[in-house]
C-alpha cells in the first residue's frame, strides 16, 4: 500500500502500541486516541513518530490527515438562529 494511503497504525507496523507509546514518551491510550483521530497530533510528536517509524514527517501528517478527514463529521444543522443573516430585500 502506498504511504499516502496508510493510517498511523499501519505506519507503526508490527511495533506494539505500548512499545511505540513508551518510545514516544506518551501513554498508550493517548497514542491510540491520536491514531483514531480523537486527539490532535502536535508537530513535535509527528517528528518523533517520523524518526521512530522510519518514514518522512510528510507521511505521518498525511496518514493523520487522511484518518481525520474520514472520521470528521460536519454538522450543518447548528442550533443557532441564522435568520438575521438572511437577505430582507430592503436597502
Amino acid at each position: 500500500m502506498p504511504l499516502d494511503q496508510m493510517s498511523l497504525s499501519q505506519l507503526r507496523g508490527n511495533m506494539p502500541l505500548s512499545e511505540a507509546a513508551f518510545k514516544l514518551g506518551i501513554s498508550k491510550s493517548y497514542l491510540s486516541l491520536i491514531e483514531n483521530g480523537k486527539r490532535r497530533l502536535s508537530l513535535e510528536l509527528a517528528e518523533k513518530m517520523s524518526k521512530l517509524y522510519k518514514v518522512s514527517i510528510d507521511a505521518i501528517l498525511r496518514a493523520y490527515k487522511v484518518y481525520r478527514m474520514s472520521t470528521d463529521k460536519i454538522n450543518f444543522n447548528n442550533k443557532y438562529d441564522n435568520s438575521r443573516f438572511k437577505e430582507t430585500g430592503t436597502g
